[in-house]
């Protein structure tokens, strides 16, 4: 399914040339490795640098389901791998035993478990 989606993300040229997250052959090493490369480019340049880092923590789980279905079809995503997200995402439910009984919720947001 991932592959499927990476595929089509990569032919439809709809992914950004500085990604590195879930982005095969690319790791943080290589978002260092090309920040540090910026970084020596402006200093050998005499320009001063200025860095701004932001960790968008948990991003995935406060995704709507949804909102993940709207945007593959706004971005023309091939109808099977549509369907496999939406059954995937289709009546999640989350249960909790506890000391007082069994705690039952729809889960709406976030990834599958």
């Amino acid at each position: 399914m991932t592959q499927n989606l990476n595929y089509h993300l990569s032919t439809t040229q709809q992914r950004c040339s500085r990604q590195f997250g879930f982005k095969e052959g690319r790791s943080i090493d290589h978002a260092l490795h090309e920040l540090m490369q910026q970084v020596k480019k402006c200093r050998g340049q005499r320009n001063q640098t200025a860095i701004i880092s932001i960790d968008i923590q948990g991003a995935f789980e406060n995704l709507t389901h949804k909102s993940i279905e709207e945007k593959l079809t706004e971005t023309n995503c091939p109808g099977n791998i549509k369907t496999l997200f939406s059954n995937l995402l289709k009546d999640r439910k989350v249960i909790i035993t506890t000391n007082d009984g069994v705690s039952q919720h729809t889960q709406i947001r976030g990834r599958p478990l």
